[in-house]
């Protein structure tokens, strides 16, 4: 797998584990409080962190084939992004003229390291 394709794919297993976190930690301690601990949120709940878990290899995956000063600031700049895009997009979160702000410095900043 190449580099490029790594990070996307770490970007994208990072960000769907933490959206379904967030989507279902609530209702899924909720139903452990009631002693209901195979239902849907406990299942996305465990998804969401097997997701996260595979973000973590395929991090691994980069730092082996990069230098961490590059790998770093371009690995958490994508998660950035797609997390605050995701959560727009699928948590109904706001998006405000700041985050726009900061993700257009993020993209430039990570385009700036993918050259460099």
């Amino acid at each position: 797998m190449g580099l490029i394709l790594s990070y996307l794919v770490y970007g994208l297993l990072n960000v769907a584990g933490v959206l379904l976190l967030k989507a279902s930690i609530s209702n899924a301690a909720a139903a452990v409080r009631e002693a209901n601990y195979v239902s849907h949120a406990t299942a996305l709940v465990t998804l969401g962190g097997t997701l996260y878990a595979l973000s973590f290899l395929c991090w691994l995956y980069i730092l082996a084939r990069a230098e961490v000063s590059r790998a770093y600031p371009i690995a958490i700049g994508i998660s950035m992004v797609l997390t605050t895009a995701g959560a727009v997009a699928l948590l109904g979160e706001r998006l405000t003229f700041i985050h726009i702000l900061g993700i257009t410095a993020i993209f430039v900043g990570v385009a700036v390291l993918a050259r460099a």
